[in-house]
């Protein structure tokens, strides 16, 4: 049983602050992970789906699967990580996830959105967020593989870069380990990576066509489906 009274302290959590590319400064960030595996985020960001059934759905997928396990065979601590101890922590990130996939939905075409691997509002909305500080390797890894290739849709596009969509590298502090399974933030490292912003209504057009890409570059063995 949940224990309802003791929430996760926060403070647990080591967020980097995130980077605003100097054309779109006001742009929502979203990890190019997250839109791709699955595809709850691209299904928010087409308002195919009601939102609050969306996050209701999460939730509980990650109450019930949400552990894994680590080449020792020990819990790797993901679904604590993602939900807390508590009823409370996990309407916290379910209420969390709720407002970022509304905000997705509700986006006007033109308004910007920032595909970069900082925290997003999934990220924000976890209980303790261990998992998405950034460090070299897995899901960070993922976003920068993705990114080289959104990158390159867009260079071989007829959108107006300037205009439409925008590239920049932007620096990050990582840490060169799985902060799921150890307490040591010592010794980060700053690397600098490729950064895109695309409208919201060219990503909404484009969706098939990037997933298409992601097939194409083998990189559909991260996505579990549409």
């Amino acid at each position: 049983m949940l224990n309802t009274e003791v929430a996760v302290p926060r403070d647990e959590r080591i967020l980097v602050p995130v980077p605003e590319v100097p054309l779109f400064p006001a742009a929502i960030t979203l990890r190019p992970h997250h839109f791709f595996a699955p595809s709850d985020v691209r299904d928010a960001l087409s308002g195919r789906v009601d939102v609050q059934d969306l996050a209701r759905k999460i939730t509980g997928f990650i109450d019930v699967h949400g552990d894994g396990q680590q080449s020792d065979g020990q819990d790797d601590g993901y679904k604590r990580d993602v939900l807390g101890d508590t009823l409370r922590d996990k309407q916290r990130f379910q209420g969390g996830i709720e407002r970022y996939f509304t905000s997705l939905r509700d986006l006007p075409d033109e308004a910007p959105i920032l595909f970069d691997s900082s925290v997003d509002g999934v990220c924000q909305a976890t209980c303790v967020g261990r998992h998405c500080t950034q460090y070299t390797g897995g899901r960070t890894g993922f976003d920068n593989f993705i990114m080289t290739l959104m990158l390159d849709f867009f260079r071989k596009s007829d959108y107006q870069l300037g205009k439409d969509w925008a590239e920049d590298q932007i620096e990050h502090v990582e840490f060169i380990i799985d902060l799921l399974a150890t307490d040591d933030f010592e010794n980060p490292v700053i690397i600098s990576y490729p950064t895109i912003v695309v409208r919201a209504g060219i990503i909404r057009k484009e969706e098939e066509s990037l997933l298409a890409e992601m097939h194409k570059s083998k990189g559909i063995i991260f996505i579990q489906g549409k």
